[in-house]
């Protein structure tokens, strides 16, 4: 069986101030090169982020904040 690796980004808008974001992603193993080494075939499904939002613009102002799993700014 070929590896395969797919990333889904669904998204919710709850009202004019409240969303919900999530980046949902699926691989089988073995996908890397690696990983063909060990016997074991499965289907591994991980949430890189999932966060609810709250975002409000001001007459001079804005604001947004977010809860939950986010991506690291550092890139790690």
């Amino acid at each position: 069986m070929p590896g395969f690796r797919a990333v889904a980004y669904p998204s919710l808008k709850i009202n004019s101030r409240w969303f919900v974001y999530s980046a949902i992603q699926v691989q089988s193993k073995p996908f890397f090169y690696y990983d063909a080494f060990y016997p074991e075939k499965e289907i591994e499904t991980q949430a890189q982020q999932l966060f609810l939002g709250y975002s409000w613009t001001g007459e001079n102002s804005a604001l947004t904040v977010k809860a939950g799993k986010l991506p690291s700014a550092f890139g790690a």
